[in-house]
């Protein structure tokens, strides 16, 4: 069974990115999202929407990835919000605890 690969999108509305991935986000694939986010929190950026409804797995290096997001966006007075995630990724988030640093919106707006 091959392992579909990662991608990652970027769709900018009103001047905020809404990145979206597809796939397993792990020890691999997670500098592919790091280099991403270099991207796309600079200047003035304060705001990140996440997709993750088609993120497939998840591990540490992918929530790492993404609290390092988050905290980047917190020291400039911006927030990282999830909208939309597979279930598997909401069961992680919600076994550690994510829901107290990150709006996490389960089904897509």
């Amino acid at each position: 069974m091959s392992v579909p690969p990662f991608e990652v999108s970027v769709i900018w509305e009103d001047s905020a990115p809404i990145v979206h991935l597809r796939g397993e986000l792990d020890y691999g694939t997670a500098p592919v999202l790091h280099d991403t986010f270099k991207e796309v929190i600079k200047d003035d950026v304060k705001h990140v929407t996440l997709d993750l409804s088609e993120v497939t797995f998840i591990d540490s290096e992918g929530v790492k990835i993404l609290l390092r997001a988050y905290k980047a966006l917190q020291a400039r007075g911006g927030t990282l919000s999830i909208d939309g995630c597979s279930q598997f990724v909401a069961n992680v988030f919600d076994v550690l605890g994510m829901n107290k640093y990150l709006d996490i919106n389960v089904h897509r707006k």
